[in-house]
Formats: C-alpha cells, structure tokens, sequence
C-alpha cells in the first residue's frame, strides 16, 4: 500500500517537513537529551537500522526513571 498525502485545510500551507537530520540537530533536542534519543532512533528507524525494542532505564526531565524502547543495539550508547 503506497503512502497517502492528506490536506488539512486548517494548517498554513508555508509549513513544510523537515528533514529527519536536521531535525534530530536542532537546539532544543540536543538541550533534552531524551527528546535527542528519540530523534536518532527516529533518524536510524528511517534509513531502515532500526528493527527492535527494548526496555532501557532513563531519567525523565524531573528526575523520574522511566523507559525507552528501543532497539537492543542502540541501547548501550544511552
């Protein structure tokens, strides 16, 4: 099934997609580290090396360990 484009009519049609690597640079993700993580599996998911799961022990902005999911080889580099 190929991909479907969708028009909502109540967005500016000035916005545009940013590219995956731009987006896992921009400030605010490399300031949060946790919104950095997901970027690059983000990144990596969409050139097709990301394949799995895994439950990895984070801390959240306010301290709390929660989990990422993510895939078995990227999780000794968190």
């Amino acid at each position: 099934m190929g991909a479907t484009n969708i028009h909502c009519s109540t967005l500016p049609s000035s916005l545009q997609w940013m590219p995956i690597k731009e987006y896992v640079e921009q400030p605010y993700n490399k300031k949060h580290g946790q919104f950095q993580k997901v970027a690059e599996i983000c990144r990596d998911r969409a050139a097709g090396a990301y394949v799995g799961f895994s439950a990895v022990p984070v801390s959240s902005a306010s301290g709390k360990e929660v989990y990422l999911y993510c895939n078995n080889n990227k999780g000794s580099k968190l």
